[in-house]
């Protein structure tokens, strides 16, 4: 005898939806801090393929979490979050501001004094 309730519930039907990405926030760190940026994907299926890209030069890193350990302000600027499925692509960028290190010196100023005399 057919069983409809299990026909139902075996039937599982999958659409594919384009990749999208929420917007990232951009930071502003201290030089050697370590940074960490996560691209949150919010929807995608398949499931989407992520990827960090830095703009400038183009430098790729894979997956949704940005890591740079120790930061230099060389490793400043914008990186891009990119989410792609078969059925579209989504991306948020992100500036990542390294400001430079403060750095304390103490120094001492010797005074000076001339002293020259006149006769008259």
């Amino acid at each position: 005898m057919f069983n409809f309730d299990e026909l139902l519930m075996s039937l599982r039907l999958s659409f594919p939806v384009p990749a999208s990405v929420e917007q990232a926030e951009n930071k502003v760190v201290q030089e050697g801090e370590n940074v960490e940026v996560y691209c949150n994907v919010t929807t995608g299926i398949p499931d989407p393929t992520v990827l960090w890209r830095k703009v400038a030069t183009d430098e790729l890193i894979k997956g949704n979490t940005l890591k740079i350990t120790n930061i230099s302000r060389a490793q400043a600027g914008k990186y891009r979050c990119t989410a792609n499925n078969t059925c579209g692509v989504d991306s948020t960028v992100v500036d990542i501001d390294v400001q430079c290190k403060n750095i304390t010196r103490s120094f001492y100023i010797k005074p000076y004094l001339e002293i020259s005399s006149c006769r008259v």
